[in-house]
């Protein structure tokens, strides 16, 4: 059986369809597992590592917090940094987080050692926000589809990712992870829409707009492909797999260095253009 731990802010449900047949399933019960959920921001601020213990998928208890784990990252330059226990399985420490650098986190809990790598990505700036205005049908009222620009680097392959509020309100539910690779627009300017949502006149849109190296890519993108087949997923008794991870052993979570850029816009007619038929959708 998978096992259910802390990996975003996102919360995977299960609906099960039942008609007049029991159904009794065969589930084994998995050792519990280290969790490691880290990301590491550009710029000079607190990082901060969360360390927890799985339970089972179906098992409502509340993870248990690690609190004696050694937490040290060190970068391609040389310098190393040890992490304090702050509280409940929290570690902190100020890192300058900067670009084109190699991070490794290690983490040492009951005499075995996990690591996990990941490059801080170069800068990738938003362009500008767009709006393009669509009539109501069947389902939805006339609203927004909302679209960023930025430039994609030429030279590299880069992956992405997209995340978005609405008056200041994150929009984090399963349904809205998305990424993005630069498979067809490497090096050009790109317009990527905000999947899935219909924006009113006069709300503020908040993209912040995420730059960082495959393994994260993965790491995300496996589980977006994962709530999606959850959501299509009606009447079965497995529980949902786990995401790729970048952790050494037989341990859960990611280790992320991210370099984002957010720009904010007030959706108003004016801002409207039609659409070009050539956008992005994510991968």
């Amino acid at each position: 059986m998978k096992m259910k731990n802390l990996l975003t802010a996102f919360s995977v449900i299960a609906i099960c369809c039942a008609c007049e047949k029991e159904i009794d399933p065969d589930i084994d019960t998995a050792a519990s597992q280290v969790v490691i959920e880290a990301q590491l921001r550009k710029g000079d601020q607190a990082f901060n590592v969360l360390i927890s213990r799985s339970t089972p998928y179906f098992e409502s208890a509340t993870q248990p917090m690690v609190e004696n784990a050694t937490v040290t990252l060190r970068d391609d330059l040389g310098n190393t940094t040890l992490l304090a226990h702050t509280a409940k399985g929290n570690y902190t420490a100020q890192v300058n987080g900067t670009v084109g650098t190699t991070y490794t986190l290690e983490v040492a809990v009951d005499g075995t050692t996990y690591t996990a790598s990941s490059t801080m990505m170069e800068d990738v700036d938003i362009v500008n926000i767009e709006a393009d205005f669509q009539e109501g049908g069947l389902v939805n009222d006339d609203g927004y589809e909302v679209f960023f620009r930025y430039n994609d680097p030429a030279g590299a392959r880069n992956y992405y990712r997209a995340i978005y509020s609405i008056n200041g309100v994150p929009q984090l539910s399963a349904s809205n992870l998305q990424v993005l690779t630069d498979d067809f627009n490497n090096g050009q300017l790109a317009r990527f829409p905000i999947l899935g949502e219909v924006f009113e006149e006069g709300q503020r849109v908040t993209v912040e707009f995420i730059h960082f190296d495959n393994a994260a890519f993965d790491y995300f993108k496996s589980l977006a492909d994962i709530v999606s087949d959850a959501n299509g997923f009606v009447g079965g008794t497995a529980a949902p797999a786990n995401p790729t991870t970048n952790w050494s052993g037989n341990v859960l979570g990611h280790f992320t260095a991210i370099n984002s850029d957010t720009m904010s816009v007030v959706v108003r007619y004016c801002n409207a253009r039609p659409s070009t038929g050539n956008d992005l959708q994510g991968a």
